[in-house]
């Protein structure tokens, strides 16, 4: 399992020891190739890739690793984010590709979930 973060928290160094993840790496690589190289080594057992606070981190190239690494590189990608809708062509993309979409509690704009419901029926 491969955490990529934008703000490094204590915890990560917990999962680190507890072996429930195996990399932890500060910020996407600035390449497609970069990050593939990163992964590649899971390949075989399965890799996950958490992408947390994936907002902060948007590269041209996620999109792409979506349609691909899911499908071909036996990768599951988790993608944390605070927003559920953003106006963007590679946001977009990266949704429209997303297996599940999986929403926390907010008390501030329950619209945002009944406007993915929507979408979802």
């Amino acid at each position: 399992m491969i955490y990529i973060y934008a703000a490094r928290s204590p915890l990560i160094e917990v999962l680190l020891e507890l072996g429930l993840i195996h990399k932890a790496v500060k910020n996407l690589p600035s390449t497609y190739e970069a990050l593939e190289k990163l992964v590649a080594p899971f390949y075989n057992d399965g890799a996950i890739l958490i992408v947390d606070d994936g907002l902060s981190q948007m590269e041209d190239y996620l999109p792409q690793v979506f349609e691909e690494f899911t499908s071909k590189r036996n990768t599951s990608i988790i993608f944390v984010s605070q927003s559920t809708f953003l106006d963007s062509a590679n946001f977009r993309r990266i949704s429209d590709n997303s297996r599940y979409i999986i929403c926390l509690r907010n008390k501030r704009n329950p619209s945002k979930i009944r406007s993915l419901a929507h979408q979802a029926m």
